[in-house]
């Protein structure tokens, strides 16, 4: 009974961390941009916590469609990333225009300036 009792606590810690990691991933989920993943991600967590008995083709049909959808999310992502974000991109440009900007107006304002220093 000892030993049963053990087993409840375990699966109980365990059942806790897979509902915080749950939530975690949910709320982290833009749902305009992840309709996909957040249904897969739903189902998957309805089929662990309901108390009914699955094929394991359902399972696996489930967990490949989920991690297929994370992957394409993942690369999603990571290309966002890789790129940058609206106001990354626009402040690189604006300061590459400026530092042309300055490199021109040095070489045009500063010419007699540089000639006057190297004459003989």
């Amino acid at each position: 009974m000892e030993s049963l009792l053990n087993y409840l606590e375990e699966k109980d810690e365990e059942v806790r961390q897979a509902e915080m990691m749950y939530s975690r991933i949910r709320f982290r989920l833009n749902p305009k941009e992840h309709q996909k993943l957040l249904q897969h991600l739903t189902d998957t967590h309805a089929l662990l916590t309901s108390s009914k008995i699955f094929e394991k083709d359902h399972v696996s049909s489930l967990a490949e469609s989920f991690t297929a959808e994370s992957q394409r999310v993942l690369k999603n992502e990571w290309r966002r990333v890789k790129r940058g974000e609206l106001s990354f991109i626009l402040t690189k440009y604006a300061s590459l225009v400026i530092f042309l900007g300055a490199l021109i107006a040095a070489g045009y304002f500063g010419k007699p300036y540089f000639s006057s220093l190297f004459a003989p």
